[in-house]
């Protein structure tokens, strides 16, 4: 047993000891204690609480691989003393721990203690981290029964007790029904919208523009919560635009553009605003669809392309969020031969293009 086990079993013995002022847990209220993480870390947690608990009939311990999006945070509301009382032990992130407790006198509201383990390492952070869980489990046992005893028909004060590991800290969290809103796992999102998109030939500055319709989609996974990894495509047209050349004479020639690009990006959410910034790096190219000229332009070679996007979403339900979004992007390198007739018999040449694009767009995003 650690030393974190001995102590919290002693501060605990030492209670239990304080004469009849202790009441003996009661046979008509439940105490769930849930440990949510990975099954080493709960393992770990839980070799230090129950030995604490021996015995006890009220305690039920339960285990998740997460602290779950389906059930109520613990919460203080108006109950019956029979019913379960729940504490939630968070060891998802092995630097924070969390402890989920009812607030006292705060209508469907929820403590949450964070224990960080800044300026510790190895055993010495996870004994003390150990030892602070333990004394606040065993604060917020001993209100439950005392509560349960006296037949209080609300959750009273729980005490926390004063603990060392990093910078502890008591937010307040609304009920589960939001943690569902959160951005983890799977992670789909569709931009559709219109925007400029200018193309600008390296060889002699000629340049094509016009305003056309975009549309992009973006399939990854969350790094961890509101950071996500994804894959995407980039699609931006351009109909029937206009070309000006250097000396500034315009024309519509009937070419059709479109720019097309795919490459890896990273997206963070910040919440609890549900704003979100992200960015595209990967290759992309120009074809000319529908070009019925005299001097059709052949589809360029792949070049490179970055984007960069910021957005507002607003939850639709559970995982599904729809917003508006704003995006950059350039894109250079993409060379193709182009006719150069200035020169006597004329004559094909390298030329080098570059985009930019601007559009807004509406979103949707299952995350």
């Amino acid at each position: 047993m650690s030393a974190a086990q001995i102590l919290c079993g002693f501060l605990w013995a030492l209670g239990a000891t304080d004469g009849a002022s202790k009441p003996a847990p009661s046979d008509e209220r439940t105490i769930e204690i849930l440990i949510a993480g990975p099954e080493a870390a709960r393992n770990q947690v839980d070799a230090a609480l129950r030995p604490l608990f021996a015995g006890a009939s009220d305690i039920r311990w339960t285990t998740e691989e997460k602290v779950p999006t389906d059930r109520a945070l613990p919460e203080s509301r108006p109950q019956d003393p029979a019913e379960t009382q729940q504490i939630w032990i968070d060891v998802s992130d092995p630097l924070r721990l969390c402890v989920y407790l009812p607030v006292a006198d705060t209508q469907g509201a929820t403590t949450v203690r964070t224990l960080t383990r800044t300026g510790q390492t190895g055993a010495e952070a996870d004994e003390s981290a150990l030892q602070a869980v333990a004394q606040i489990v065993q604060a917020a046992v001993s209100t439950f029964r005392q509560e349960a005893y006296e037949g209080a028909a609300t959750v009273g004060t729980v005490s926390l007790p004063a603990v060392e590991v990093g910078s502890p800290e008591v937010v307040v969290s609304r009920p589960a029904q939001q943690t569902e809103h959160d951005h983890d796992g799977f992670f789909l999102r569709v931009l559709a919208g219109y925007g400029t998109l200018t193309a600008t030939e390296g060889y002699d500055q000629q340049q094509y523009s016009k305003f056309g319709p975009t549309i992009n989609l973006a399939v990854g996974r969350a790094l961890s919560p509101n950071l996500i990894l994804f894959g995407e495509v980039l699609v931006t047209g351009a109909f029937n635009i206009n070309e000006r050349d250097i000396t500034g004479y315009e024309q519509n020639a009937g070419r059709d553009l479109l720019l097309w690009g795919f490459g890896p990006g990273i997206a963070y959410y910040f919440m609890p605003w549900n704003v979100y910034t992200s960015v595209t790096a990967g290759l992309a190219k120009i074809n000319f669809v529908n070009a019925f000229t005299d001097n059709p332009l052949p589809d360029t070679d792949m070049g490179y392309v970055g984007a960069f996007s910021v957005g507002k979403e607003w939850w639709s339900g559970p995982d599904w969020g729809v917003g508006i979004a704003a995006r950059f992007s350039y894109a250079r390198s993409m060379t193709h031969l182009e006719y150069d007739g200035r020169t006597r018999g004329g004559r094909y040449v390298d030329s080098d293009m570059h985009t930019t694009t601007f559009s807004l767009s509406l979103s949707a995003t299952y995350n």
